[in-house]
């Protein structure tokens, strides 16, 4: 047998390959901006950096000037006024307040001692009238018509035992 032609005449296509276009992204040119703002905030901050850090000095203009002198007051010295403690005030205050609570106490000791006296009145009272209505009086003995008894006109119950189980047992159905 003969092994197949796999090559033949037929012409073969050739595929167009795509072309790849340069491109940009508006990333690429945020940042671009972004990074070149840094960098000149950055220069502008090491500027006055120096500027700051450069020494200048102020004109001596104190040697020139008249010394600081204390001047006297013309005035006298003022009187000192006689002046009160606000502990003083307080204490004063307080002790009032102490008095009237002292007054307060005493006066409610007394209206508790008014009112446990006239407790105390009020039940002498009520043990003297229980006293007078528990004293023996008596009565005399009352007549009432008298009781007939009659005999029944029913008849007497039978008495009948309980059922307690509700199946007889075997012993009872057998005997």
């Amino acid at each position: 047998m003969r092994s197949p032609n796999f090559k033949s005449d037929i012409p073969k296509r050739s595929k167009i390959t795509t072309e790849p276009k340069p491109f940009q992204l508006r990333v690429d040119e945020r940042g671009k901006e972004k990074e070149e703002r840094l960098r000149q905030q950055l220069e502008e901050e090491l500027r006055l950096a120096r500027e700051r850090a450069e020494f200048k000095a102020q004109p001596a203009n104190v040697l020139c000037k008249v010394p600081f002198l204390v001047l006297k007051p013309p005035l006298q010295p003022t009187e000192p006024e006689p002046f009160e403690l606000q502990t003083e005030n307080r204490a004063e205050a307080w002790q009032q307040r102490e008095q009237r609570l002292h007054e307060k106490e005493r006066e409610l000791e007394t209206i508790k001692r008014q009112l446990e006296m006239r407790r105390l009145e009020e039940e002498a009272k009520r043990v003297v009238q229980l006293r007078t209505k528990l004293s023996f009086r008596a009565n005399p003995v009352r007549r009432y018509p008298s009781v007939a008894i009659k005999p029944s006109e029913k008849a007497l119950t039978k008495p009948k035992s309980p059922e307690f189980l509700k199946k007889p047992s075997k012993k009872e159905s057998n005997a």
